[in-house]
């Protein structure tokens, strides 16, 4: 088990030489996921006030459809799996739950669509981000 864990947090940090940035290192894809999901939802929320009320329920609408409380194989059936691999969580999480308890590893794949989705937000908020950011005065 401790094997595990030092495989998938410290040999990033000695391949990258990032020990002046730990948490980045050792988090780029919820570190860019949040990144992304903040430049979406501040420039809507400058557009669409009543946002910040329907937050809190987004984001427990995110807990449910992440594998935090769960195991993937155990509440996914298989012909899903696919579809469900494009939560850009599900990897992230379930290489943790590897790291710490063992079990089965993430594929490669589901860190591939992860990392796929993460890179599609950031650059789509950032590109909508600046484009509301020229009117967003006018509206507020």
């Amino acid at each position: 088990m401790l094997r595990r864990a030092a495989v998938l947090l410290d040999e990033p940090l000695n391949l990258l030489k990032a020990h002046d940035y730990p948490l980045l290192a050792r988090c780029p894809t919820r570190f860019i996921l949040g990144l992304g999901f903040s430049l979406w939802l501040s420039a809507i929320d400058g557009l669409w006030r009543d946002l910040r009320h329907a937050l809190p329920l987004l984001l427990q609408l995110g807990m449910f459809v992440s594998p935090v409380a769960y195991i993937t194989g155990a509440l996914v059936p298989e012909k899903w799996r696919n579809l469900y691999e494009w939560n850009p969580m599900v990897a992230p999480i379930e290489a943790f739950r590897w790291a710490v308890l063992g079990g089965q590893a993430p594929s490669g794949e589901a860190l591939l669509k992860s990392g796929l989705v993460v890179a599609t937000l950031l650059i789509s908020g950032t590109i909508f981000f600046v484009r509301i950011q020229r009117t967003i005065v006018d509206r507020i």
